[in-house]
């Protein structure tokens, strides 16, 4: 029966050679088992702290068999311990920052994922009045050519006029052509017959900065972050060409900007005629940052 008793008595469970297999084994069997379990809460962190316990039971394991091996030569059962412990802890930082990246990976994506639901919301789903209205275009293009009928023909401009230009002010800044205006010191004054100050309301300031914050982020890839950049870029392009038409309308005939909301009036469509036509559509852009986004994915599945 002694052959019996030593390999399945009770006894069996307390020797080293068993309890170096079983002890270790069950931390890497919940390890593994728990990198296949998405859905339960923190199976990563569990999986890295199960493989950790492993290999520190395993490191413990050979130590204590260089320990007691019966090898007289005390260097070799010192060697033997630092090789097999450096082994094992490689494996198991090995193991335990793979899983790390993975968990950071996955992080990172869900984190991207709602960037590209922010995106959808803020711009893609939209068509062209609604993305002009979140930039709110309308409002700048009509306190331009306000202000600018102000400016050129000030008999014209009525104090409701001036009123409204002024509330769209609040919270607002400007931004100056300079190719339309004299700069001496600090004194900014406009070239004759030119209009060279553009006033932003705050509403479009808001939404610039937030185009720009989404572009700057580092979870947004470049891929899709020039698209972003070109839509901002369509923006202040736009804002030129109001300019350029303003000054080109009053040019060409004066009484465009007296009577640009005037119709049916003398000229009063002469604004409207010239910067439409030339006015940069946003919904292409925003097409872009939307098939941008859907290629970014494809290639990511």
């Amino acid at each position: 029966m002694g052959i019996w008793q030593e390999h399945f008595s009770w006894k069996v469970l307390s020797r080293w050679d068993f309890l170096g297999v079983i002890i270790p084994g069950f931390p890497v069997a919940i390890g593994l088992a728990m990198l296949g379990v998405e859905w339960f809460p923190h199976n990563l962190l569990i999986s890295q702290i199960c493989f950790g316990a492993a290999g520190a039971i395993l490191c413990i394991k050979f130590i204590a068999v260089a320990v007691q091996h019966e090898d007289q030569q005390v260097q070799s059962r010192i060697v033997f311990a630092i090789i097999v412990c450096a082994v094992l802890l490689i494996l198991t930082f090995t193991a335990i920052i793979s899983i790390q990246k993975h968990k950071m990976e996955g992080e990172d994506n869900k984190e991207r994922a709602a960037l590209f639901g922010s995106i959808n919301e803020f711009l893609s789903e939209k068509d062209e009045n609604e993305l002009r209205e979140t930039f709110d275009i309308p409002t700048i293009t009509r306190d331009a050519i306000l202000e600018a009928k102000e400016q050129l023909t000030p008999i014209a401009a009525s104090q409701v006029e001036k009123d409204m230009v002024a509330r769209d002010m609040v919270d607002g800044q400007n931004v100056f052509f300079f190719r339309y205006i004299h700069v001496d010191g600090n004194n900014i004054t406009p070239l004759p017959g030119k209009s060279g100050v553009l006033h932003l309301t705050y509403k479009s300031i808001q939404a610039r900065k937030k185009l720009a914050a989404l572009y700057s982020l580092a979870l947004i890839p470049v891929e899709i972050a020039q698209p972003l950049k070109d839509f901002e870029k369509a923006i202040v392009d736009n804002q030129e060409i109001l300019m350029d038409t303003i000054n080109e309308s009053y040019a060409a005939k004066p009484m465009s900007i007296a009577n640009a909301f005037e119709c049916p009036k003398e000229d009063c469509q002469t604004v409207n005629n010239l910067f439409y036509p030339r006015f940069i559509q946003l919904q292409p852009k925003a097409e872009d940052v939307t098939n941008a986004m859907r290629k970014y994915l494809e290639s990511h599945k």
